[in-house]
């Protein structure tokens, strides 16, 4: 394969072409590999005393010293991120995406390097089931696969953020009854 188009997880995107990372000719004469994602999303991207760490970091920083090239890294919004791999505004992504149909007929992904799952994340005494989410407000990130999910909830309202840590943020202010989200962001947060 003369490409690096690496993806871990997914979204819908309605991109109609796959997207084509650099050769990796030319991905190795520069010395860099510009790697896009949406921080922070603890365990797998975040700041920790002004450095970069997590998951999705160290995998990276690992995938360029094989190489033998420096790593570039792009923040972008959750739901831009594959819009811009589409664009070439950069060699990979590393996010967490749920495969799907869409997804696959737009990227490439890797083997995926982990396994998850959804998960619900509401305060004390919330809703806690799915059955409990029927009529509740519920949060999600743009572009993820769980605003899918939660449009599915009978009399549900579904309430998109610009991100994880947005969606978050609405559930501690109470102006949310929970939000869906990955179970290892989830198991992460309730430990702090």
């Amino acid at each position: 394969m003369n490409r690096v188009s690496v993806m871990l997880g997914l979204t819908l995107l309605p991109l109609s072409q796959a997207a084509q990372a650099r050769p990796l000719s030319e991905l190795l004469k520069s010395g860099k590999i510009v790697i896009a994602t949406d921080p922070p999303y603890k365990p797998f991207f975040y700041e920790e005393g002004g450095k970069l760490t997590g998951f999705e970091v160290e995998l990276g920083e690992e995938l360029a010293r094989r190489l033998g090239v420096k790593v570039e890294w792009k923040y972008n919004k959750f739901d831009t991120l594959l819009i811009g791999l589409g664009q070439n505004r950069y060699d990979m992504v590393i996010a967490s995406h749920g495969i799907t149909p869409e997804r696959l007929r737009a990227v490439d992904f890797s083997a995926p390097d982990y396994c998850s799952g959804g998960t619900i994340l509401t305060t004390t005494n919330g809703p806690a089931t799915a059955a409990a989410l029927k009529g509740k407000a519920i949060g999600v990130a743009v572009g993820t696969t769980y605003s899918k999910i939660a449009s599915g909830v009978q009399g549900a309202q579904v309430k998109t953020f610009p991100s994880t840590t947005a969606a978050l943020q609405a559930l501690t202010a109470r102006k949310v009854d929970a939000i869906l989200v990955d179970q290892f962001f989830a198991y992460d947060t309730a430990s702090d």
